[in-house]
């Protein structure tokens, strides 16, 4: 469990978001584009901004994960499916775009 997991679940939703959005930073850093641990960090944020209803940066945050979802491995596909998934319904929920068009990056 993570820093931000536990913000999370002490409902201390600014304090989840720095540490996710801080953990996003790094690992896009230091790890290559489409890495399974980076893509794991856009879904945690993604998840975060959602609570907190900030759709407007769902939306910034969807179209960072379309242009790295060409750099992902072949063995990272579920992963990055569960984080695609996970954004998308943040994204659909957010009523900003449809859905159809986000997933179709995944074809």
């Amino acid at each position: 469990m993570t820093l931000g997991h536990l913000y999370d679940a002490a409902k201390e939703a600014a304090n989840a978001e720095n540490c996710y959005v801080r953990a996003l930073r790094i690992r896009e850093t230091i790890r290559p584009k489409g890495d399974v641990t980076v893509i794991e960090s856009f879904n945690a944020v993604a998840l975060c901004y959602a609570a907190q209803g900030k759709h407007d940066q769902i939306e910034l945050l969807a179209r960072r994960v379309l242009s790295i979802t060409s750099g992902a491995s072949k063995t990272d596909y579920a992963t990055l499916a569960v984080t695609l998934s996970a954004v998308g319904v943040c994204y659909w929920a957010a009523k900003i775009t449809p859905v159809r068009e986000f997933f179709s990056a995944c074809e």
